[in-house]
């Protein structure tokens, strides 16, 4: 029971941190689209 409840709070963790570096990744692509236009 333990053991699963940490295995989804670990994967809870994992998508969180996922779905973080998404945004910080497409965050920095928009970035350099604004810098080639400008």
């Amino acid at each position: 029971m333990y053991s699963t409840s940490a295995t989804q709070g670990d994967q809870a963790v994992s998508s969180a941190n996922l779905s973080l570096l998404e945004q910080i990744s497409d965050f920095s692509a928009t970035t350099e689209k604004i810098e080639a236009i400008i």
